[in-house]
């Protein structure tokens, strides 16, 4: 009786080292999974405020080429209306004014 007592226990100390050193890589695996959260944390964060700066870049680009556009626009303009005076000039002087 006394051995096979002896037996269950040397069983439950062999267990009892074997479910330690299961918990404790347990424990290291929980750790790294804690971390990387974290981590995914902080570049969710970054990632928006990557997506903001993106977002102003964006803006600022098109009132960039947007600028040209006007001068060109405005320059168009100016020569219609030379070209228009000019043609006015033209057949006033033809008349005799």
């Amino acid at each position: 009786m006394q051995n096979k007592i002896e037996k269950q226990l040397q069983r439950c100390v062999q267990r009892l080292g074997e479910n330690s050193m299961r918990l404790e890589s347990l424990e290291k695996v929980q750790g790294l999974h804690s971390e990387l959260s974290a981590r995914l944390g902080t570049l969710s964060v970054e990632q928006e405020h990557i997506k903001k700066d993106v977002g102003e870049i964006k803006a600022d680009v098109k009132t960039l080429t947007a600028i040209p556009a006007k001068r060109w626009s405005e320059l168009f303009d100016k020569v219609i209306w030379a070209l228009t005076a000019a043609v006015l000039a033209y057949l006033l002087s033809g008349i005799g004014l």
